[in-house]
């Protein structure tokens, strides 16, 4: 399973057990990726990587388009709309992380760091929004859209709740609560995934955030 992998900033370079960590300054206040896509700072390449759902279910790189270091928002607020350009799921992505789940921490700011004109790859956390559609092929690409009107609410309370609970892994209650929004049984998501009943009762949570 893929995990997050921290790198914190700090004024001087020092070694804790189980963590790399760097010095570094923020040259930027990190800004969310939707935001930054919008303005054109960002272009995103993205495609599958034939999983479901979770940390890197989508792959690809970020390019920076200015001349300034950007550091861009580890969790994305109201989550993000990925459409297939296949026949593969499309995806709600609620998390941006370097290739090997990498990021930085300042304070209580998550964020990657890219570069002035920089590419970096990266790893999506999303999640499937099409319970009938095959896992995105790695040959799969996606595009940016807004989010479907059917689960905006899920979307923001999803993405409310992972980074409230950022060291949790939440990939089966945020699947589950993804699918029972869109009016999935019991029945139907269990023959998709292998959940137990406290995973049940955190996508209840999740849908009433």
């Amino acid at each position: 399973m893929k995990t997050k992998q921290v790198f914190l900033a700090v004024l001087l370079c020092v070694v804790l057990p189980a963590m790399n960590v760097v010095s570094q300054t923020a040259k930027t206040v990190p800004v969310q990726l939707s935001v930054a896509l919008s303005s054109g700072n960002v272009t995103l390449t993205a495609r599958g990587d034939n999983y479901s759902s979770g940390m890197g279910a989508v792959v690809g790189t970020l390019r920076n388009n200015t001349s300034v270091e950007l550091n861009i928002n580890v969790s994305i607020t109201e989550g993000l709309y990925l459409r297939n350009t296949g026949a593969g799921q499309n995806m709600v992505a609620t998390g941006v992380f370097l290739k090997g789940g990498r990021f930085s921490r300042i304070g209580a700011n998550r964020f990657i760091k890219v570069s002035a004109g920089a590419n970096v790859e990266i790893e999506i956390e999303a999640f499937c929004a099409d319970m009938d559609r095959a896992n995105p092929a790695s040959t799969e690409s996606f595009s940016t859209e807004a989010i479907p009107s059917a689960i905006v609410a899920i979307s923001s309370s999803i993405s409310r709740y992972i980074a409230d609970n950022f060291e949790l892994d939440l990939t089966l209650p945020v699947q589950i609560a993804v699918w029972r929004t869109q009016g999935h049984s019991q029945a139907e998501i269990s023959a998709k995934l292998s959940f137990t009943g406290a995973d049940w009762e955190i996508a209840t949570t999740i849908i009433n955030y």
